[in-house]
């Protein structure tokens, strides 16, 4: 009773060979939308990242975060606003610095701010009253409060190149 070609498949199956046929060419359409789907995809990942590439990564932070460990961690020196004026900025030898003074904070640069909050003044040559905070927050929330920090900036922050 055999009729036509057959094909050997797994444990001495036999299956009709034009079913093997239609088989693979389903397996190679599915094959031609799955790579189609994969390039769709590469292109919008490449598009998204490149959109990314050309923004600021301290404004990718999460400014409101920044605020909240901001007034924990800062506040008693720089005050609640970042004008240089809380409570104990009153019996320190060296006025701490006004965060919203523009024309200063604008010069500095991330890398700069992100030292002096994570290692102290003293590691920058500045006032070592400054104490670190690298041991007690990640880099992404020193991220977070230089971010805050260019918030309150005036004028505003505007980073270098743009």
């Amino acid at each position: 009773m055999d009729s036509g070609k057959f094909v050997r498949v797994r444990e001495a199956k036999r299956v009709p060979y034009h079913l093997v046929r239609l088989f693979a060419k389903k397996s190679i359409i599915v094959a031609k939308v799955l790579l189609i789907m994969r390039k769709k995809s590469f292109w919008i990942f490449a598009f998204s990242a490149l959109l990314l590439a050309g923004t600021d990564p301290t404004w990718a932070q999460n400014q409101s975060e920044g605020k909240k460990l901001y007034l924990t961690y800062c506040s008693s020196c720089h005050g609640d606003n970042g004008k240089g004026d809380g409570p104990a900025a009153q019996s320190l030898p060296v006025k701490p610095v006004n965060h919203t003074a523009g024309a200063v904070m604008n010069q500095l640069t991330d890398k700069f701010l992100m030292e002096i909050i994570s290692k102290g003044g003293s590691a920058v040559g500045k006032s070592p009253m400054m104490p670190g905070w690298g041991g007690q927050l990640k880099e992404n929330q020193l991220r977070d409060i230089v971010a805050y920090v260019r918030s309150i900036a005036d004028p505003p922050y505007k980073p270098s190149g743009k």
